[in-house]
């Protein structure tokens, strides 16, 4: 409900070409069940929207996350932060600190040497530096916890 109350042009564009693909159809005994399927894709589709969006400006996230991503210029020809990548960001098992230092990188004038641009390889980038965040977070727990027993 509410991704077609934000979103309510979008989804009735939507609708209306699930609807006409629908109506193309030779074959009627799939006729309902079809269109059933395109219009609860439809809704599937922009609801999954509407959650990665909110989850986006999750207050969880901190205050300067909140910021850049609100403050981010969207309309601008050289934008390259989707709504996939902010995702994948927001998605990552990190200190909200590094989260927000790659958003910095990732949208602002050096971005092009850091991070890489298309959406499945910022993914994958994404995982990397997660796991290697996580890695070092854990030896120096590790080192430590060494160093207390050694003490």
């Amino acid at each position: 409900m509410l991704a077609r109350g934000l979103f309510e042009n979008d989804v009735n564009r939507d609708l209306a070409e699930a609807r006409e693909k629908h109506d193309a159809m030779k074959d009627n005994s799939k006729k309902g069940k079809s269109l059933k399927d395109a219009q609860s894709g439809v809704v599937m589709k922009w609801s999954t929207n509407m959650s990665k969006m909110l989850g986006i400006v999750n207050p969880s996230l901190g205050e300067v996350w909140f910021e850049r991503v609100t403050t981010m210029d969207v309309g601008g020809t050289s934008f390259s932060m989707g709504l996939k990548k902010l995702h994948s960001l927001r998605c990552a098992n990190v200190a909200n600190e590094t989260r927000n230092t790659w958003l910095a990188m990732a949208i602002g004038p050096m971005r092009g040497q850091f991070i890489p641009g298309g959406d499945r390889d910022f993914r994958l980038w994404v995982v990397k530096e997660t796991w290697f965040t996580n890695l070092v977070v854990q030896a120096k727990l590790v080192l430590a916890m060494l160093r207390e027993l050694v003490m």
